[in-house]
């Protein structure tokens, strides 16, 4: 298994990108890496008029017109953190128990 964080992701996109290129053994060279990280920068796939070939349009069927006008839809701010300020503590502390009893793996969820 090959755990991605969000946050080392957005620290050093090539970095996690060669990382995860090693555990999947695709060989790909600098250059591709270079042009994965350009095509799946957060600007990039929000702008993108499809996803998954789903029409990602307020008028979809695939999208919640709520949350779309609520938070920007599926694609929200590309920042990390933000969670903190759409759950209430008690709900925090619940996740990060949660993760805790289920991912043992060494990692820190904050």
């Amino acid at each position: 298994m090959h755990i991605l964080r969000y946050e080392e992701m957005k620290s050093d996109i090539t970095k996690e990108l060669g990382k995860l290129s090693d555990f999947l053994g695709t060989g790909l060279t600098e250059k591709q890496l270079e042009n994965v990280a350009k095509h799946t920068t957060f600007d990039a796939m929000r702008n993108r008029k499809t996803l998954f070939d789903f029409d990602m349009s307020e008028t979809s069927p695939f999208v919640d017109a709520e949350v779309m006008k609520k938070d920007g839809g599926f694609f929200r701010q590309g920042k990390t953190g933000d969670g903190k300020k759409k759950l209430s503590q008690e709900m925090q502390t619940r996740v990060k128990e949660w993760c805790d009893k289920h991912f043992d793996f060494g990692l820190t969820f904050e």
